[in-house]
């Protein structure tokens, strides 16, 4: 059964060597330190990996190093949810997000703290995730008066749930229209990709 599984796996998300798609140059190009990705794929890590020469961090949320990426100066992405060339590790049903609280506690502690020092732009998550529902539902109210996060989303999404969000999970949705295969949020991420290389380099302090 395992075997079948990971073959299962391996066809859905290796063997069609799936190629990076422009958003995910977009992504790249808004130059962040930190990337969060619950994909199992490895589209994203190697473009990135291929654009910096492999100057780039991937690590899994179950490493016991993981935390490293809230210190180091230099690109980290975290697979929040595990990667396909671990496929035992994949988080996919409640139950392996139960598991994983309690396993990787440390992990979810990291991430609880990345989320009070740092701004979220969240892209292609669903609402429904219930890892990022549960910590930002914890943030909400154990710190009310923080920053909100932004979540990108259709604007097919309901006005009540718009409110809900900001409400219970202090996010503030960008809505954009998801028609003509979601060229309206390729054109806002372009939009904002210019206006980064217009921000001016900060000065790191040691």
């Amino acid at each position: 059964m395992e075997e079948e599984w990971e073959h299962f796996i391996r066809e859905c998300f290796i063997t069609p060597a799936y190629a990076p798609a422009e958003i995910h140059k977009l992504i790249f190009n808004l130059d962040q330190r930190i990337y969060l990705t619950p994909n199992f794929d490895q589209i994203f890590e190697n473009y990135v990996m291929s654009e910096t020469g492999g100057q780039v961090t991937v690590k899994r949320y179950s490493d016991p190093d993981v935390h490293n990426f809230l210190r180091e100066d230099r690109t980290h992405i975290i697979k929040v949810h595990g990667s396909i060339d671990h496929p035992n590790e994949l988080i996919f049903s409640n139950h392996d997000y139960a598991k994983a609280r309690v396993s990787y506690s440390a992990f979810y502690d990291v991430l609880d703290a990345c989320l009070l020092s740092h701004t979220f732009l969240i892209i292609g998550c669903g609402i429904s995730d219930p890892d990022l529902s549960l910590l930002l539902e914890n943030q909400r109210f154990n710190f009310p008066n923080s920053r909100p996060h932004y979540l990108v989303t259709s604007s097919h999404i309901a006005p009540d749930m718009v409110k809900s969000l900001r409400s219970n999970r202090n996010l503030k949705c960008l809505c954009y229209d998801p028609d003509n295969h979601h060229a309206d949020l390729v054109r806002s991420l372009e939009k904002l990709v210019e206006l980064m290389d217009q921000v001016p380099a900060q000065p790191l302090i040691n």
